[in-house]
C-alpha cells in the first residue's frame, strides 16, 4: 500500500509539474503580462516572464517587491488602480487603462483586466496587462489630422457663410421665388458642413479625453436646466413635455460637461423626431447602484432593420418622414462615447408609437 501511494504521488506530481510547465510556456508565448495578486498578504502569488519585456523589470524583482507593481504606475492614474485592486468583487472583470514608467524611463499605455477569486482564506486577483502604446499612438496621430483638418476647413467655411449672408442681406427684395430657394438651399448647406465640423471635433475630443472632469452634480437639476435651455424649440413644434423622477435630488459623480452634452443630444433628437404638438416624456429612476435616464416620444419611431447601427457613428435612419430633418449621424455615437468613459451604457427601446432612447450610470 506504501508502494502504492508513493507511486500515485509521484504521478500526481508529475503531472502537476507538466501542467505548470505548460502553463509557463503558454503564458509566455501570449506575451501579456498576467500575474495573480494575493490581496490577503499583498504579495504576487505569480507573475509571467513577459513582464520584462512590458515593464523591463524581471518577474523576481516584483516578488521580491510588490509595491514595485504600483510604483511603476504614472501618478495621476496609481489612486485609481489601488482603488480597484482594494474594492474588486468576485466574478466581476474590471478593466483599466493606464500609463506605466518602464524601468528605462520610457512610459507605455497598458490595458489592465482584474478578475476577483476567493478560495477558502484568501481573495486573489488574475490580472493580466496588454501593450496598448501602439493603438494610443495611432490614435493620437488621428486625433491630431481631424483637429487640423477641422481646423482647416473651418476657417474658410466660416469666412464663406459670412460673406455670403452679407451677400444675401444686399440682394434682399431683388430675388424671385426661385433664386431665393436656391439662396436658402446654400445657406442650409454651409450650416450642415459647419454642424458636421463642430460635431466630428466634439466626438474627436470625448473620445481623446483619458480623464474625466468629475465632480458631483444633481442629475434632476441638470435635466431641468437642460429643458429650459431647449424652451423655444420645444415651444416652436407645441411639445407637451412631461419630466418624472423617482427622486427630487440625485448625486453622481460625472464630468458635467460631458453629461450635459450626452442628455441634450438626446433630447434634441426627441424634439427633431416628434411631430408637432407630439408628446415626450423623461423619466429618471434610481437604485443603490445605479440610474437610468430615458426620453420617450411618440415620434415615427425606427425601422427594425436600422435598429442595432443607430449608435455607430455618421449612421442616419432613412425612412419616410425624415427626409427634411438636418443631421450629421454623429450625435448618438457622441452620447455612447460619454456614458462609455463614465462606465454606463446606452440603449434602445421601441414602443407603440414611437421610441424610447435611454443611458444607466453607476452611482
Amino acid at each position: 500500500n506504501l508502494v502504492d501511494h508513493e507511486i500515485r504521488h509521484h504521478r500526481v506530481q508529475s503531472a502537476l509539474d507538466y501542467s505548470q510547465r505548460e502553463l509557463s510556456s503558454i503564458l509566455s508565448a501570449v506575451g501579456d503580462m498576467v500575474c495573480s495578486y494575493n490581496v490577503s498578504d499583498y504579495n504576487f502569488d505569480f507573475i509571467s516572464p513577459s513582464c520584462l519585456e512590458l515593464t523591463g523589470y524581471t518577474e523576481f524583482e516584483f516578488m521580491d517587491h510588490p509595491n514595485l507593481f504600483f510604483e511603476m504606475i504614472l501618478a495621476e492614474y496609481r489612486p485609481t488602480v489601488e482603488e480597484a485592486f482594494k474594492n474588486a468583487n468576485p466574478n466581476e472583470t474590471i478593466r483599466l487603462e493606464y500609463q506605466i514608467l518602464r524601468k528605462d524611463g520610457e512610459e507605455r499605455w497598458v490595458s489592465n483586466s482584474l478578475t476577483p477569486f476567493e478560495d477558502e482564506t484568501q481573495k486573489h486577483i488574475i490580472c493580466a496587462l496588454t501593450d496598448t502604446t501602439a493603438y494610443h499612438n495611432l490614435n493620437e496621430l488621428k486625433s491630431r489630422m481631424i483637429r487640423m483638418a477641422s481646423h482647416d476647413l473651418n476657417n474658410p467655411l466660416s469666412t464663406a457663410i459670412g460673406f455670403f449672408s452679407l451677400l444675401a442681406s444686399d440682394l434682399e427684395g431683388m430675388l424671385n421665388e426661385e433664386q431665393k430657394m436656391m439662396v436658402e438651399n446654400i445657406h442650409r448647406s454651409h450650416e450642415r458642413m459647419a454642424n458636421m465640423l463642430e460635431e466630428l471635433l466634439d466626438v474627436e475630443q470625448i473620445q481623446a479625453r483619458i480623464n474625466l472632469d468629475l465632480k458631483p452634480i444633481d442629475l434632476v437639476q441638470l435635466i431641468e436646466k437642460i429643458l429650459q435651455d431647449f424652451t423655444f424649440q420645444i415651444q416652436q413644434k407645441e411639445h407637451a413635455i412631461e419630466f418624472v423622477t423617482s427622486h427630487s435630488s440625485i448625486i453622481v459623480q460625472v464630468d458635467p460637461v460631458q453629461i450635459e452634452h450626452a442628455l441634450s443630444n438626446y433630447l434634441s433628437n426627441a424634439i427633431k423626431y416628434t411631430p408637432p404638438q407630439g408628446e415626450i416624456l423623461i423619466s429618471v429612476f434610481a437604485d443603490d447602484r445605479h440610474v437610468i435616464v430615458e426620453f420617450t416620444d411618440n415620434g415615427i419611431g425606427i425601422p427594425e432593420s436600422a435598429r442595432d447601427k443607430l449608435f455607430q457613428p455618421f449612421f442616419r435612419v432613412k425612412q419616410q418622414g425624415t427626409e427634411n430633418i438636418s443631421g450629421t449621424g454623429l450625435g448618438l455615437s457622441l452620447i455612447k462615447s460619454v456614458i462609455k468613459q463614465h462606465r454606463g451604457d446606452v440603449y434602445y427601446r421601441p414602443e407603440s408609437q414611437g421610441s424610447t432612447f435611454g443611458l444607466w450610470l453607476p452611482l
